[in-house]
């Protein structure tokens, strides 16, 4: 498989695209096994998909969000990983005080 990624930084007109091969040999048996990063870019991406209102996600909700990230947060010298965790529980709380829709 290949994956093609395309992106623009700000403010600019040009688009930069990083296209990545994926093979067995990048495969884990296990979601454990996995890369800190990957396992924590999984969780970010899950977060961005219950946001959009989680069509892909099936029952994986904040919680499972939280697990992942804490389990991979791993050197984290600026703060952001940490950060990430306190939006996506401050998200969690916010969700939980909305009326439900019937």
């Amino acid at each position: 498989m290949l994956v093609k990624i395309r992106y623009k930084l700000p403010r600019s007109d040009r688009s930069a695209l990083i296209s990545t091969p994926v093979d067995r040999g990048s495969e884990y048996a296990r979601f454990e096994n996995a890369p800190l990063d990957t396992r924590f870019a999984t969780s970010v991406a899950a977060f961005g998909e219950i946001l959009r209102g989680g069509k892909h996600t099936g029952q994986f909700g904040y919680d499972d969000v939280l697990r992942i990230a804490s389990g991979a947060r791993g050197d984290d010298p600026y703060g952001y990983r940490a950060e990430f965790l306190q939006l996506v529980r401050a998200t969690k709380t916010a969700s939980a005080m909305q009326p439900q829709h019937r």
